[in-house]
């Protein structure tokens, strides 16, 4: 950690770059890990993903911000990065992204969103 900025600094799987330990938490392994979003902001506008970043997988995973962030060129991966938020807009992704397997999935509240709804497979049947 940065003495005066409050940042960390990783060099890893996922790339290199400095991170605020108050918006994102790093969870995994030296060979697997995840730059998690754990910050208080909605607004996509205002979270800047870290410049370095490569994979950003799983970032905003079942988070509560409603606009994606600017996604950083050089960024490759984005599989699952929203999964499960409440990103009311389609996010952009740069010409860098070479795979976003899921990247969308159970986003709801999405624009344009035209997969399943939760429970839409459960049968609820009344008691007699």
């Amino acid at each position: 950690m940065s003495l005066f900025s409050g940042t960390k600094k990783y060099d890893g799987v996922i790339g290199k770059f400095e991170y605020d330990p108050k918006e994102f938490r790093l969870a995994g392994t030296e060979m697997f890990a995840n730059l998690f979003y754990v910050g208080k902001e909605t607004d996509g506008s205002k979270i800047k993903i870290p410049e370095g970043i490569i994979d950003c997988s799983r970032m905003f995973e079942f988070s509560s911000i409603t606009t994606p962030p600017v996604i950083p060129e050089g960024v490759k991966i984005c599989d699952r990065m929203f999964d499960g938020s409440q990103i009311q807009e389609p996010p952009v992704f740069p010409a860098s992204v070479e795979s976003k397997v899921d990247a969308t999935k159970n986003c709801y509240y999405m624009r344009g969103y035209d997969g399943p709804m939760p429970n839409d497979d459960l049968a609820i049947e009344e008691e007699k």
